[in-house]
């Protein structure tokens, strides 16, 4: 049996070694981690002055597919206007990563996570494909475990793009 010292001391250390919370938070601006393996994968999603999709995947999803699909089409149309688009691929094994890369015909940056050890960190996955939205000014606008929230992330990253950018002073 613990002694109440024990159990006050056990309590404070499991309080203390919680997850810090999430660095893609909706509404909230990107960058919040800066500290081990989610300060990685943060950096490289940073892309300040441009509208960024970020599609989280695995190459097993059949949703996945789609959502890529549908985030090229976006991205070619729009890189004109400041939209990029950053695929994380989850997969343990990255070997099937590059050709379903390129069956999707996919231009734009993938990088690898595999077991999406830094995404777990970073936005807390909930499933795959998992899509985030950053504006302009690096503020996640939109995260959404829904395929079928494309049509809406599409809408948003429309009216983002054709938003003018602000300069500073």
């Amino acid at each position: 049996m613990m002694r109440p010292a024990s159990l006050l001391a056990l309590a404070t250390l499991i309080a203390c070694s919680a997850a810090p919370p999430p660095a893609l938070v909706e509404g909230a601006p990107l960058g919040q981690a800066r500290h081990g393996l989610e300060a990685e994968l943060s950096l490289q999603l940073e892309r300040p002055g441009k509208v960024v999709v970020v599609v989280f995947f695995a190459t097993w999803s059949e949703a996945a597919r789609a959502v890529l699909t549908q985030v090229e089409k976006l991205h070619s149309e729009l890189a004109a206007q400041g939209v990029e688009a950053i695929g994380v691929a989850i997969d343990e094994d990255q070997r099937f990563v590059a050709p379903f890369v390129g069956e999707l015909g996919l231009t734009f940056e993938v990088l690898a996570d595999p077991g999406a050890r830094k995404a777990e960190r970073l936005a807390r996955l909930e499933a795959v494909p998992t899509v985030a939205v950053l504006d302009a000014e690096r503020t996640v606008r939109l995260l959404s475990s829904d395929p079928h929230a494309i049509r809406e992330v599409e809408s948003l990253v429309v009216s983002l793009a054709s938003k003018p950018i602000e300069q500073a002073d």
